[in-house]
């Protein structure tokens, strides 16, 4: 029997005379069975899209406290830094030096220098774009990236052998902006965008932290941990102190132990978060990454397989993506640098002999005739990876528990 067309994007569609739900409503309840009671599996299919949207609206809520808290945070932050440079010039120096004389200026110097850097560093991460994903990405530009996520490579290598239960599958679009979604890219849900190589939001920065911005935001707490700590120890002795110096008011005492308490707090919180993202940027991960990795390594342990981080090149070159090349002496100065790449694109483990390649099925390297690129050279060499932990969001690639031949896959 022929059935009435939907027009689904009216807000009082009907199929022949009923209403039907848009894709934006909260699900329906499933209708009871013969006997009148809902099938168990209909409302377990119910909870689970109601939690969904629930789940989605929650998130969409968040977001917009977490930004509007943004500007609150960073005027907190900024006036708590610059409450610490008053400490320092009314009660700290005059402790240790007469004002003027060449130890307060070495001193003075060293806490001007840390006090730059934090600055920078902050702003630097406050100010540069984290990198958005391109709204119309190049045919090209596409191939090359997609043609190195962890799905495809391996399934480049050894055709069919992803492990369908891992989660193989490699989404190349974000489902709640319909764009493209790079490698290493995730929704943020605070902007609504999808930014490259995205860690995590910081409300404390106003800022998400993705590819273009992760080296400051690195050095912000490196500095501000390293600041915290250098005035915290000149401060100790005046904390200590039964009597303060004439020069200091009786009534300030509050501030001495303001002034240690403060700096002490703040270092043990970035400390801990410094040395969190430098073992992330040691080994070429980002937060999400990070647990993602380890819910795919405990999947692969069940099915014998052994889990290694796709994006993982060693502990040199996984720092140069994140700070770039150079003398070390540019991390020790205000200077802004781009990082290497441009955030869609990354170096692997594993790679084809040549750009724009993907392995045929007849193991040769193969280019996308409608590229017009130049013909492959060379043959493939067989790979160890057969399987792969899935998905964008991490660079978990796991392989079989197997000798692996003297020709195997050469790592980046």
């Amino acid at each position: 029997m022929a059935t009435a067309p939907v027009d689904s994007g009216s807000p009082n569609a009907t199929r022949n005379g009923e209403p039907v739900a848009s894709a934006a409503d909260p699900p329906t309840p499933p209708r009871g069975g013969a006997d009148g009671h809902p099938a168990a599996h209909g409302w377990a299919l119910y909870v689970d899209q109601l939690l969904g949207v629930l789940l989605d609206r929650a998130s969409v809520l968040t977001g917009f406290v977490t930004h509007a808290l943004g500007a609150a945070l960073v005027t907190l932050a900024t006036t708590g830094i610059g409450y610490i440079v008053w400490l320092y010039f009314a009660l700290v120096s005059p402790y240790w030096f007469t004002p003027l004389s060449a130890p307060w200026f070495a001193l003075t110097a060293v806490g001007v220098w840390l006090l730059v850097m934090i600055l920078f560093s902050y702003f630097a991460t406050i100010m540069t774009s984290p990198g958005l994903a391109p709204e119309a990405p190049s045919r090209d530009l596409r191939v090359r990236a997609e043609a190195l996520t962890p799905p495809a490579l391996v399934e480049a290598h050894e055709p069919g052998a992803l492990d369908p239960r891992s989660g193989g599958e490699f989404s190349t679009e974000d489902r709640r902006t319909g764009r493209w979604k790079p490698p290493r890219s995730h929704y943020d849900h605070v902007s609504g965008k999808v930014v490259l190589r995205f860690d995590h939001y910081c409300p404390w920065v106003w800022n998400a932290i993705g590819h273009f911005n992760y080296r400051y935001f690195i050095g912000f707490l490196v500095y501000m941990f390293a600041g915290c700590i250098y005035f915290a120890v000149l401060a100790f002795p005046l904390f200590q102190a039964k009597d303060l110096p004439e020069s200091i008011p009786p009534g300030w005492r509050v501030h001495v132990n303001v002034g240690l308490v403060l700096p002490l707090s703040v270092s043990l919180a970035v400390g801990l978060f410094a040395l969190w993202h430098g073992f992330l940027a040691a080994t070429n991960q980002t937060t999400i990454e990070f647990f993602h990795n380890l819910s795919r390594a405990a999947r692969a342990r069940e099915r014998g397989y052994a889990s290694a981080n796709f994006y993982d090149l060693g502990i040199a070159r996984n720092l140069r993506e994140v700070f770039g090349t150079g003398h070390v002496c540019l991390l020790l100065a205000p200077v802004l640098r781009a990082p290497p790449g441009n955030g869609i694109e990354w170096a692997t483990r594993i790679r084809p002999s040549i750009e724009y390649s993907r392995l045929g099925r007849d193991g040769t390297w193969h280019v996308p005739k409608d590229l017009g690129a130049a013909e492959a050279r060379g043959s493939a060499r067989p790979a160890s990876t057969v399987s792969v932990g899935g998905g964008g969001g991490g660079g978990a690639v796991a392989t079989r528990r197997r000798p692996v031949a003297a020709d195997g896959a050469s790592a980046v």
